[in-house]
């Protein structure tokens, strides 16, 4: 073995001929939970597994690799261990023009929800272009493994010398030369607090927009009183074109600004 990463009662061991293992920790003895994956068999080019972690109810396993030149490809992999699938999402080459190649340093599987995964991405290379943008040197995406693929939820930017070192919805939790902070993700503004039920409404809701699955992303929050959430589901249906559900949510908005600002996005799209 060259590395290996403990988390709920779920044990993940890689070692150096490319072998990604998982066992059940929680018995008298060690229990495999499927045959062992090797990663020769995945990638042409492959040359090391550099970290694997396995999810809290020990159904996926993400992982990030080098080449055969032992140069990290850009890439990080989930691996459904159910269908034995593996999916991925790519920092370098990524579908938005505008975004700026990046590499994956470090991640981590959400405390609670098994679905949820945050990972720390910095750039390549420090250019000038990027420093003029302000673009931050280092980011947490939040993502998430569908059938198919790995989504993007949110983009939370870094300070100088923080990294991530946890994901504990709401919060992603940081440190910063000794010291622990957490940023909130966006559709839990104002909702830090609350139960575990909320907190199961709001990211199942999260997940279903970024997925663009308005109709359930609705389901899930009818019951929920939270500013942030309505206001981020009616922004996300003017600009897909369902405003029929954009005019629901200006019932739930309270502030003038925000009802003003949808109604507007509304007619525009109506001209």
């Amino acid at each position: 073995p060259i590395g290996s990463d403990f988390s709920s009662k779920f044990l993940t061991i890689f070692t150096l001929n490319g072998y990604v293992k998982v066992y059940d920790v929680s018995r008298h003895e060690l229990k495999l939970l499927v045959p062992t994956k090797n990663a020769y068999d995945l990638f042409e080019n492959f040359g090391e597994v550099i970290m694997a972690k396995a999810n809290q109810d020990g159904t996926l396993v993400a992982f990030t690799i080098a080449t055969e030149s032992l140069v990290p490809d850009g890439k990080l992999y989930v691996w459904k261990l159910e269908s034995d699938a593996v999916v991925s999402y790519d920092f370098i080459h990524k579908e938005n023009p505008e975004a700026v190649p990046r590499l994956p340093i470090t991640f981590n599987w959400d405390s609670d929800d098994h679905r949820l995964l945050a990972c720390e991405a910095r750039l390549i290379q420090q250019s000038r272009n990027s420093e003029s943008l302000n673009i931050s040197e280092s980011q947490v995406f939040m993502i998430f493994p569908t059938n198919s693929a790995v989504l993007e939820l949110e983009v939370l930017n870094l300070g100088p010398s923080e990294q991530l070192i946890n994901l504990c919805t709401p919060n992603v939790i940081t440190l910063k030369i000794g010291v622990v902070g957490q940023k909130t993700l966006r559709d839990f503004i104002g909702l830090q607090n609350s139960d575990a039920a909320t907190r199961k409404m709001v990211l199942d809701f999260s997940l279903n927009v970024a997925q663009g699955n308005l109709d359930q992303a609705f389901i899930c929050i009818r019951s929920l009183q939270s500013e942030a959430v309505w206001g981020n589901l009616a922004k996300m249906c003017v600009q897909t074109g369902r405003l029929d559900v954009a005019k629901i949510c200006l019932g739930h908005l309270k502030k003038a600004r925000s009802v003003r600002a949808i109604r507007k996005a509304i007619e525009d799209s109506t001209l």
